[in-house]
């Protein structure tokens, strides 16, 4: 993912200060990361996609969200430029891609346009605090 920014109006000192403080990305990446993290899992406890659509039912449908197992193993780790969220359950593939016995994918690690929205506004206001 790639977001894109227009800064509007600051001086040139204002600019210096804010590159100077554009080498270190970790608090921002962090708090993206955070954000990502748990909108991941409030879409799998509503059972949505990144997207938004709704999970399709079908075989061992709602063993996937009962025992809390798959979902306990989406976790976070962020540092320096970089977050990952990761679904360490060996179940998490065939629930995320779907199978070709029959069950159907069920998308629930990703960014979609909705969470891009947020991320997005939320890195534009980190932007802002650098120029305050």
């Amino acid at each position: 993912m790639s977001l894109s920014f227009t800064i509007d109006g600051p001086a040139p000192s204002d600019l210096q200060r804010v590159r100077s403080k554009l080498h270190d990305l970790s608090e921002l990446v962090t708090q993206l990361g955070e954000m990502q993290h748990q909108m991941t899992m409030e879409d799998y406890s509503s059972q949505v996609s990144p997207d938004g659509a709704g999970w399709v039912g079908g075989p061992n449908y709602h063993g996937l969200v009962e025992s809390g197992a798959m979902q306990g193993g989406i976790t976070l780790s962020a540092g320096g430029n970089t977050a990952t969220i990761t679904a360490s359950d060996f179940k998490s593939p065939f629930h995320n891609f779907g199978t070709s016995r029959g069950i159907p994918p069920r998308p629930f690690i990703g960014i979609g346009a909705r969470h891009e929205a947020k991320l997005k506004e939320t890195a534009e206001q980190w932007l802002q605090s650098l120029l305050g």
